[in-house]
């Protein structure tokens, strides 16, 4: 099955591979989007299982690109290069008569990013971290994500996704920012769609931090009581063992 979404900048086709049915009864879906469009990046290609990427296809270097160790070798055979080279050429053509056989007709499709932002470890400051910025609802895939620390621009430490497909063509991407939060910091996450005007802003600011000795503590003590559990566990186990068996004549 097969769909495609048509705007007046930008054009996404959508091929379901693979419908995988669970003992359940439900719906796993595996796709590959293609998309092209005149902004940057001007054309892509995903794999994806449930909307999360596997690979996608690097048109610089032709090859396939595992987002996860386990898929690198279906990366690598998942593609081939001219066939893709053809279906990109394809795309961007009919985006261009699409785009003039609807213009002035069809208003252009646009969905306004939102963006979240919160840190993969919990949050002790002074101890290196990482904020993420999770963006969403978003389409065409054309978008800058910049970071702020106290209002200045950060450039060290930042790692933004490529675009992810969603099962209703919109996207969603992340961005990473290595830190090591103190207690008056204001970081913030800006997002900007190509061609627009306004700027989704989300900041982010240390709270609710948890003490160093207090984490420490709560894991010693959680390791303790899983000790004492293991050995009250083991002598049972020891006794019952030892225990003599008798048997009826």
């Amino acid at each position: 099955m097969s769909s495609m979404g048509v705007h007046s900048a930008s054009l996404c086709l959508a091929v379901t591979l693979l419908h995988l049915l669970q003992k359940s009864g439900s719906e796993n879906v595996i796709s590959q989007v293609l998309y092209c469009q005149p902004g940057h990046p001007q054309v892509g290609l995903v794999d994806t299982f449930e909307d999360d990427e596997m690979f996608h296809y690097d048109f610089h270097s032709e090859a396939g690109v595992a987002r996860l160790p386990v898929f690198r070798q279906l990366a690598g055979d998942a593609y081939n290069a001219s066939t893709i080279s053809h279906d990109a050429s394809l795309c961007q053509k009919i985006r261009e008569v699409v785009t003039k056989a609807l213009e002035l007709i069809m208003p252009e499709s646009k969905g306004i990013p939102k963006a979240r932002v919160y840190t993969r470890s919990p949050l002790q400051l002074g101890k290196p971290n990482t904020l993420i910025c999770y963006v969403s609802n978003f389409f065409p895939p054309t978008l800058n994500i910049t970071w702020t620390k106290n209002s200045d621009l950060v450039w060290s430490g930042v790692n933004t996704t490529n675009a992810y497909p969603t099962h209703d063509l919109g996207f969603y991407m992340f961005s990473y920012l290595d830190i090591i939060p103190a207690s008056d910091d204001i970081y913030g996450c800006h997002v900007a769609q190509e061609g627009e005007v306004y700027t989704t802003i989300t900041y982010w600011v240390p709270k609710n931090a948890i003490p160093s000795d207090l984490l420490e503590t709560v894991l010693c003590a959680v390791a303790f009581g899983i000790g004492a559990v293991c050995l009250i566990l083991g002598i049972v186990l020891i006794v019952k063992a030892r225990r003599p068996q008798y048997t009826g004549i």
